[in-house]
């Protein structure tokens, strides 16, 4: 109890801290515009709560987060399985895992927007970062399960669709559930960056350009407020889930 008394008064003092810090840089470079007064960001997030659109457009972005993450996550499972059955297949598919993890964002989205148009560019990107994040960590995971339990499992059958699923992916529960974590989190950050790219319309990123085009900072730092609390809502909702029915 005392703990946790501890950890939410050390919390209260990190939000006030990051307050006087804006209070600070307000009063120190004499900039309304760009660094606001934090009431003038208040009064932002309090009108950002009572817009209705918002909500909307909140769902909007759910519904797209979720169908890209089921999407990519299917396409890195079904990599997974090939790779770690077939090892040229592996050999194979390894540079595209390369360039897809090493190439800028900026790059494969500018060749996206050009192929796919603005419609369909930054959900096939948020797709192509959220699989080889995936499929590494759960080829890792497979790789990594100890030899005389894969000897175990595999007296009483080849390898197969079947054993793979019955008897390994459980085996790799727990990077599972990281993988569909990092692939949420990243997922969200890389697909509000591409729709600002974009300039999809009714996004988080046509919000956020059309509050820099028009210099309207304190809006900005409002909106960015609203997604740190939708993203820390979502991390209580997954431990409860992953502690309760998982």
């Amino acid at each position: 109890m005392k703990h946790s008394i501890g950890k939410i008064i050390v919390y209260l003092l990190s939000l006030i801290s990051i307050y006087l810090i804006f209070l600070l840089l307000n009063y120190s470079f004499e900039n309304n515009l760009v660094f606001p007064h934090p009431n003038i960001i208040l009064k932002n997030f309090i009108n950002i709560l009572g817009s209705s659109n918002i909500y909307y457009i909140l769902l909007l972005e759910i519904i797209k987060l979720v169908t890209i993450v089921f999407i990519g996550f299917l396409l890195a499972i079904i990599l997974v399985y090939l790779s770690y059955r077939f090892k040229m297949f592996k050999t194979f598919i390894s540079p595209y895992i390369s360039i897809f993890r090493s190439v800028p964002i900026v790059i494969i989205i500018s060749i996206l927007m050009v192929i796919l148009g603005l419609d369909l560019a930054p959900y096939i990107m948020t797709i192509l970062v959220i699989i080889p994040i995936s499929y590494e960590v759960m080829l890792n995971a497979l790789n990594n399960i100890p030899k005389e339990i894969k000897d175990s499992y595999l007296l009483e059958s080849k390898k197969n669709i079947k054993i793979f699923s019955t008897m390994e992916v459980p085996l790799i529960k727990e990077n599972i559930k990281s993988a569909t974590v990092n692939s949420i989190g990243l997922g969200f950050k890389v697909m509000i960056m591409a729709e600002f790219i974009c300039y999809t319309p009714n996004s988080f990123g046509s919000i956020i350009i059309n509050s820099a085009n028009n210099l309207e900072y304190s809006r900005l730092y409002a909106f960015s407020i609203f997604i740190i609390i939708i993203v820390i809502l979502f991390e209580y909702l997954y431990k409860y889930i992953n502690k309760h029915w998982l």
